[in-house]
């Protein structure tokens, strides 16, 4: 398998309190699509 493109590890938002913020979370796929990345890498080296 060949891969190219854009792939960046997901992040994970934290809110004021510093608890995980699912909701924004559940918001980065849709804005990674409109940015155009081939994919993205779940647990990469910026996920917690």
């Amino acid at each position: 398998m060949r891969l190219s493109g854009t792939m960046p590890a997901l992040v994970t938002p934290f809110d004021a309190n510093g608890r995980v913020d699912f909701k924004a979370f559940e918001t980065l796929p849709a804005h990674l699509r409109e940015a155009r990345v081939t994919g993205w890498v779940p647990n990469g080296s910026t996920g917690e």
